[in-house]
């Protein structure tokens, strides 16, 4: 990932933080199982990877209790500013967020229980890198855990909720080439099962391994579920679409939601897959 294509994702990120993670349930509970699984507990220590809005930050705050700490870092701005605000609303005394960067957080050694992250694995430029330096960050016995879209060798298979990469590019970005979406996509090859499960154990975790959950994604409309994938990152790819195309056919997307469920509440079982490893 180029530092220009970094800064991209970064704008993109800080502009979706005023909405992001508040339409439709999906990243609370992808957290919460990804908490249970690493066994955060009260009394321990957390940093948080890329914190976003905080699905991961607040719930495992609750869980470490006030004997417990909780580190956010996100490297969007916007991010850091909306949680930061929210922490001071709701007046959680053991949560801190800093503007960091998540491939090399600066913190001394052997200072959390556990390294986590929900959906931010995949934008770090360098997983294999961070990963050893997050091993680092770790006291012994000490949990890494990250949540990431569920792909196999074929990134354009990416689905979130109705967005289904494949025919979003067909449909709203006929022109691009081969090896345009090649260039697009390339980040997605990092989170291959095979290859983060070789970097975890090249990074010296005990224990690698892969789980699959399946997180329902769910609206009262077609409008508000689609409106949905503006806010998380399939942003990316909608920002690509100029208008008023993109008006358009996020109306024709609504209009076969609307078709699909036949009046009924859509819904859309999309499949995630949570990386771990022990120090």
């Amino acid at each position: 990932m180029s530092i220009a294509e970094r800064s991209g994702l970064i704008e993109v990120f800080s502009n979706a933080a005023e909405d992001y993670d508040l339409r439709v349930p999906f990243f609370q509970p992808l957290a919460a199982d990804l908490l249970d699984r690493a066994g955060v507990g009260p009394g321990q220590r957390v940093l948080d990877i890329g914190c976003g809005r905080g699905a991961v930050t607040f719930q495992a705050a609750q869980r470490v209790g006030e004997s417990g700490e909780v580190v956010g870092i996100d490297i969007a701005e916007g991010m850091v500013n909306a949680i930061a605000a929210d922490v001071e609303r709701r007046g959680v005394a053991n949560v801190s967020v800093h503007l960091m960067d998540g491939q090399r957080p600066d913190f001394a050694p052997a200072s959390f229980d556990h390294v986590l992250g929900s959906m931010s694995i995949i934008m770090v430029p360098s997983i294999s890198s961070a990963l050893s330096h997050y091993r680092t960050l770790l006291r012994d016995g000490g949990t890494v855990g990250f949540t990431a879209p569920a792909m196999g060798n074929d990134p354009l298979e990416w689905r979130m909720g109705p967005f289904y990469l494949r025919r979003f590019l067909a449909e709203a970005l006929p022109e691009l080439t081969l090896e345009d979406i090649a260039n697009y996509i390339d980040v997605f090859h990092q989170i291959e099962p095979h290859r983060m499960l070789t970097d975890l154990r090249e990074a010296g975790y005990r224990d690698a391994r892969a789980v699959d959950v399946i997180t329902r994604v769910q609206a009262p409309t077609a409008q508000e579920i689609l409106g949905w994938t503006f806010t998380h990152g399939a942003r990316v790819f909608w920002n690509m679409v100029p208008e008023p195309r993109r008006s358009e056919y996020a109306h024709q997307w609504i209009e076969r939601i609307e078709s699909e469920f036949a009046g009924s509440e859509p819904y859309y079982d999309t499949v995630s897959r949570i990386f771990f490893g022990t120090k």
